[in-house]
C-alpha cells in the first residue's frame, strides 16, 4: 500500500516526529510506499534524508493560525494527495490534523488522525482549550479512525464527544530495542539526573530547578537536553541566580540521547500536561528509574513506587528526588522493573503491528 504521512513541522524533532520516522522506515522496509509531508525543512527532514525516506514540503503550513496561509496550505495538501494517490493518509499534530482531514475529505482518501496528546488537556489555558475542542470535534467528524497514544487521551476524547467508541482506539507508543551496552547503571553513587525535553510549555524546567535547589547539599548533577522553544534563557537565568551553574548543564539538542541516558542514574520529566511521552519509554528502555508529573498518560508507563514515582506537587517532587538521589539500591531495583515493563508493553513491534492493523482495516473497508 501507499501511505502518506502529514505532520506540521519538519524543522524540529519531538515525539510525533520520532513516531512518524520510525513508522515510515518500518513500512518502507516491509515493502510499502511511503511519503512524509510537512511545512518546513530542518532537523526532522535531515533525519528522513538519512533514512532514505521520501518527503515533500507543504508550502505555507505553519503551526500558528494564519487564515490566508492555511488556505494556501490546504490547496497544496490537496494537490499533493492527488499527485501521490495514497491508499491512506495518516496525520499527526493539530494544524496538519485539521487541514489534512479537510483535504482527505475533498479527495476521497481515507484518513487516520493520531493524537500525540490533545490540545484541550487539563492545564491548557481555558480559551485555547475551547477553541481546540471545537476544532477537534470537526476533525473527528472527518476521520475514518482516531488513534490516541494513551488510554487517558482516548477517555478524554470520548468524554468530550470527540470520536466514538468504534472509531477511537488507544495504541500506546513504542520504541525499538537497544543493546545491553546502552543500559544504564542506576546504582552509581554520584547521581547524574537527566531530563530530555524542549524548553517550551508544557515542560516545567523551572519547577525542576527550584526543587533541586532545595537539595543542593546532596551529590547530584543535572543534564537538561533539548532545543530552545522560548524558555531556555529564563531557565539559565534561574540557575545562575540560584548559584547552581556547577550542578546543572544545558546540552541543547543532541543526537546521542541513547548514550546520555546510559550514563545517567535517574530520569525526570516535569510537565504541566502530556499525552504519552516517548522520552519516558526511552528512559525505561535504558533501565532508569523515572520521576514524572502526574499528567496525561504518564501513569500508564510509570508504575508508582515500582518503576519510579509520579508526583503531583512541588513538595512531593522534592521528596521523591531526595529519596532516589539517596538510595542507590532503590534506583537499581526500579530501573530493572522499568526495563522489564518496557519489554513487555512498549516495544516498537507491539505498537507497529497494532497500527498497521488499523491502516489495513480502513483500506479494506473503504
Amino acid at each position: 500500500m501507499t501511505i502518506m504521512f502529514l505532520i506540521t513541522r519538519g524543522d524540529s524533532i519531538g515525539g510525533a516526529q520520532i513516531h512518524v520516522k520510525d513508522m515510515a522506515k518500518q513500512l518502507q522496509e516491509d515493502g510499502h510506499t511511503v511519503l512524509v509531508s510537512f511545512g518546513k525543512k530542518g532537523a526532522f527532514s535531515e533525519i528522513l534524508k538519512e533514512n532514505s525516506i521520501e518527503y515533500s514540503i507543504i508550502e505555507k503550513m505553519v503551526r500558528n493560525i494564519n487564515p490566508l496561509w492555511d488556505m494556501w496550505a490546504l490547496k497544496n495538501i490537496v494537490d499533493e494527495i492527488r499527485r501521490v494517490r495514497p491508499d491512506i493518509i495518516t496525520i499527526h499534530s493539530s494544524k496538519a490534523g485539521i487541514l489534512g482531514r479537510i483535504a482527505a475529505k475533498i479527495t476521497g482518501v481515507p484518513v487516520v488522525f493520531t493524537a500525540h496528546g490533545w490540545a484541550f488537556s487539563e492545564g491548557i489555558e481555558h480559551r485555547k482549550r475551547r477553541v481546540y475542542l471545537w476544532i477537534e470535534k470537526v476533525g473527528a467528524y472527518l476521520s475514518n479512525k482516531i488513534i490516541t497514544v494513551s488510554e487517558y487521551d482516548r477517555n478524554l476524547s470520548l468524554s468530550n464527544n470527540i470520536g466514538t467508541e468504534e472509531n477511537t482506539v488507544a495504541i500506546q507508543n513504542g520504541m525499538h530495542d537497544i543493546g545491553d551496552d546502552f543500559h544504564a547503571t542506576p546504582e552509581l553513587e554520584v547521581v547524574n539526573i537527566i531530563m530530555v525535553a524542549r524548553f517550551q510549555v508544557p515542560k516545567d524546567h523551572i519547577g525542576l530547578i527550584k526543587a533541586l535547589y532545595e537539595l543542593k547539599h546532596l551529590k547530584w548533577h543535572l543534564q537538561l537536553v533539548g532545543e530552545d522553544g522560548g524558555l531556555m534563557d529564563e531557565s539559565k537565568k534561574l540557575v545562575s541566580d540560584l548559584g547552581l551553574e556547577e550542578k546543572i548543564d544545558f546540552l541543547g539538542n543532541r543526537s546521542d540521547i541513547v548514550t546520555l541516558l546510559s550514563r545517567s542514574q535517574l530520569f525526570i520529566l516535569t510537565s504541566f500536561w502530556e499525552g504519552f511521552p516517548l522520552t519516558i519509554i526511552e528512559a525505561m528502555r535504558a533501565g532508569l528509574p523515572v520521576i514524572a508529573s502526574h499528567v496525561g498518560g504518564v501513569s500508564e508507563a510509570v508504575e508508582h513506587k515500582e518503576t519510579g514515582y509520579i508526583v503531583s506537587s512541588h513538595d512531593e517532587l522534592v521528596s521523591r528526588l531526595e529519596t532516589l538521589i539517596s538510595s542507590p539500591a532503590l534506583r537499581s531495583e526500579m530501573g530493572k522493573k522499568g526495563l522489564l515493563k518496557y519489554k513487555e508493553n512498549f516495544t516498537f513491534e507491539h505498537m507497529y503491528n497494532k497500527t498497521l492493523k488499523v491502516y489495513s482495516s480502513i483500506i479494506s473497508s473503504h
